[in-house]
């Protein structure tokens, strides 16, 4: 018997396959495999060029999976509810740091969206100096290098002050969470605010 792969992840499988999947079939066959399972990380995206590796009246098989992701439906998505409404004004922020420690790394690109009614109303987007080197790894996972964040003029201070004034008017108190958020309050303390 002949073993056959049933789990297979192709370059479509974002930061963990890198291989094309014509390039895994011929591999495949090579060892002389009868078929090959391609179960990338969410996404079917392989599923086209996988048919098309196969020649007509090819007998190997191409079994077409997908590994996907469970949700606890039962579990709360939202904490510390106070019942709001996503249909008032409320911001969202997106951050890059130069790391995954909200005490020891810093932030080096701060976003924020106004949401009113669904719609976008204001925006901001600003690299922040970190005054540290980037470290290779997050450079790679974010595509923000030493060069894009030396020149910046902005610093986590004004940043910080930025984000906040984009709250105006939420009928959330968003500075009060964003001060919270554990990603912030570390930074906003070192920073005197």
């Amino acid at each position: 018997m002949k073993r056959v792969e049933l789990h297979c992840h192709t370059k479509m499988s974002d930061m963990d396959g890198v291989s094309e999947v014509k390039d895994m079939v011929k591999r495949a066959k090579q060892w002389g495999m009868p078929a090959l399972a391609v179960t990338d990380h969410g996404c079917v995206q392989a599923f086209p060029d996988a048919n098309h590796a196969l020649d007509k009246g090819d007998t190997f098989k191409v079994l077409y999976g997908v590994e996907g992701y469970l949700v606890d439906d039962m579990k709360e998505m939202v904490v510390n509810s106070r019942n709001q409404s996503l249909d008032g004004d409320y911001v969202v922020f997106d951050i890059e740091t130069t790391g995954f420690s909200p005490t020891k790394n810093k932030i080096i690109e701060i976003g924020a969206v106004k949401v009113r009614n669904g719609e976008i109303i204001d925006r901001m987007d600003e690299f922040v100096n970190p005054e540290v080197p980037i470290p290779f790894d997050i450079e790679r996972l974010t595509g923000i290098n030493d060069a894009m964040v030396m020149g910046a003029e902005i610093r986590w201070t004004r940043c910080c002050r930025d984000s906040w004034s984009l709250c105006r008017g939420c009928g959330t108190g968003c500075p009060q969470r964003v001060l919270r958020c554990e990603i912030y309050l570390p930074q906003c303390l070192r920073s005197g605010i």
